[in-house]
């Protein structure tokens, strides 16, 4: 982690960390997709240090955690609304059928 002692981290430490197997599970475990941290430094280094320090990368993976499920909540509700068209095109067809097969049988 912080490989200098400084209590901030680099550039390359945080590279580093978001290549690692167990940050990774661990991110994973609390809903982030580690392998988005990868390149996300900049946005997280609030103060323009070049570093990070831990209010720093805690505040942006509460963030990042928090706009993951933003977006999975816009995709389910997409996916939800996608699905009530297809059940209500369904529906139209299963009452058309049912239609043409009382005129059929009236026949």
């Amino acid at each position: 982690m912080d490989k200098d002692g400084s209590g901030q981290l680099t550039e390359q430490e945080f590279d580093e960390l978001a290549e690692n197997d167990e940050v990774l599970a661990h991110l994973a475990s609390v809903g982030i997709d580690g392998f988005r941290m990868k390149g996300i430094f900049k946005l997280l280094d609030l103060d323009a240090s070049g570093t990070l320090s831990v209010d720093e990368v805690v505040t942006g993976c509460l963030n990042i955690q928090s706009q993951a499920k933003a977006i999975d909540m816009l995709a389910l509700l997409h996916d939800n609304k996608r699905m009530e068209r297809m059940l209500q095109e369904l529906r139209r067809a299963v009452e058309f059928q049912a239609t043409l097969n009382s005129g059929i049988m009236k026949l």
